[in-house]
């Protein structure tokens, strides 16, 4: 601790020397180890850091907080291999919160492991004895969360089938639309794309997004400005006040084809 509170004076090396002298008393202490990782870690030294953590671990396996400390510099330093393997360990400690499920699925996510992340997360719903009330933002947000991990794994079709099975239950409705229309566009499913496109932007006709999407969906060849104009000037037509469609239509114009 007054090492800890020596480097926060701004005396490194004197606080560098306390650590070394506390692991000369007590080289099997996690907390001397803990301690000499952070301070490492405040001269951003990772690599050395979180060799000091895992001489920690190696007395205190099942220290959470040195766990979560370690975690936290290996996905810094993108050691996904050793954040999953962290991660499953805090799990083990802890496996009746919510947020280490969650953490192991992105550990997994971030690691190329899509398959694994979902099954951490399907995981995770079998165990619940009850099931989330309506209102539950964090099962609701973990929910689109596994729908974004299918998308990613290249299911696109088992993506659209899942979002649909979770739209009821799912508080963020804008999310749900923008990933389903973006789901049937991405299927070549375009008429139906365009509808759920035009839902989008009768709802908020300010998002540039969306209105690639719909040029996508209705096949608009982009050097088609007279095509483009059109979808503008309908747009602009239905909300006077809107700016986006009024703007957007000065990045493909010229002359005085805007009038």
């Amino acid at each position: 601790m007054k090492g800890l509170i020596t480097n926060s004076l701004g005396r490194t090396e004197e606080a560098f020397a306390i650590a070394k002298e506390a692991l000369r008393q007590d080289m099997k202490s996690h907390v001397c180890w803990h301690v000499y990782g952070l301070l490492y870690r405040s001269e951003k030294n990772f690599e050395e850091s979180i060799k000091a953590y895992k001489m920690a671990l190696r007395f205190e396996p099942e220290s959470p907080q040195i766990l979560r400390d370690l975690a936290l510099l290996q996905v810094q330093m993108r050691d996904y291999p050793g954040y999953v393997e962290s991660r499953g360990k805090i799990l083990q400690g802890r496996p009746q919160l919510r947020q280490n499920w969650t953490g192991l699925a992105v550990a997994h996510h971030l690691a190329g492991s899509y398959a694994e992340a979902e099954n951490v997360l399907k995981k995770y719903e079998e165990t619940l004895k009850n099931p989330p009330s309506k209102g539950d933002i964090e099962h609701s947000e973990a929910c689109l969360y596994r729908n974004v991990v299918i998308a990613e794994s290249g299911d696109i079709a088992r993506a659209l089938e899942h979002l649909e099975s979770i739209a009821k239950v799912s508080l963020d409705k804008i999310s749900v639309m923008e990933y389903r229309a973006d789901y049937l566009l991405r299927l070549d499913r375009k008429e139906e794309a365009e509808k759920a496109y035009r839902a989008l932007l009768n709802r908020n006709s300010e998002k540039r997004q969306y209105y690639r999407g719909l040029e996508r969906s209705m096949g608009i060849d982009p050097e088609d400005r007279k095509a483009l104009k059109a979808i503008y000037d309908e747009f602009t037509e239905k909300n006077p006040r809107s700016d986006a469609p009024r703007r957007i239509p000065l990045d493909f114009l010229e002359g005085r084809s805007y009038y």
